[in-house]
């Protein structure tokens, strides 16, 4: 086995060295050049993640102008959401509305064929319930969501829209 001498490490050292600065440099080349394609800012201001703060070092107004403009575009998608959400929906009650009413037919022909199959007035009333109470769970998580979007629209229009409005406004170096 051949020994490496001291010149050798050297160069091995200085390459290792030119190699981590390679990195370094195409680290925050492309800090430099991307966005973060999301608001990453909070509403309080606080700008989230190691990368999306090194950004605002290196990209200065820019990365606030970027900001600003993801927000504009979050906020109209939010304000949209509702509807589009409402539109599906109904797409997929039409749907069901179809399908079971031909089942319920199929269903009540059976019935009448084999009335012994009929559920009892009982075993009727406990699946209205139940399908009462699967109705009023799902307008609950259907409200949770809604309200979350609501406070997500609040938030883009009252907080961070506003504040990166005056950040991307500022002139560099003023706080």
């Amino acid at each position: 086995m051949q020994q490496l001498n001291s010149g050798d490490i050297k160069v091995f050292r200085m390459g290792l060295l030119m190699v981590a600065v390679a990195l370094i440099a195409v680290f925050l080349m492309y800090s430099y050049l991307s966005s973060p394609g999301e608001v990453v800012v909070s509403p309080n201001g606080d700008v989230q993640g190691f990368l999306s703060n090194l950004r605002v070092v290196l990209q200065g107004q820019q990365f606030w102008q970027d900001q600003l403009s993801l927000a504009k575009k979050e906020l109209q998608m939010q304000r949209e959401r509702p509807g589009e959400l409402a539109r599906r929906q109904k797409e997929v009650d039409d749907v069901s509305r179809q399908i079971f009413n031909g089942l319920d037919q199929d269903v009540e022909k059976l019935y009448q064929q084999h009335p012994d199959l009929r559920p009892t007035t009982e075993e009727q009333q406990a699946e209205m319930k139940s399908e009462q109470e699967e109705k009023q769970r799902q307008e609950a998580t259907d409200g949770f969501f809604e309200q979350i979007i609501l406070n997500r629209i609040s938030d883009l229009e009252h907080k961070i829209i506003p504040y990166l409005t005056k950040k991307s406004n500022e002139l560099p170096h003023s706080k």
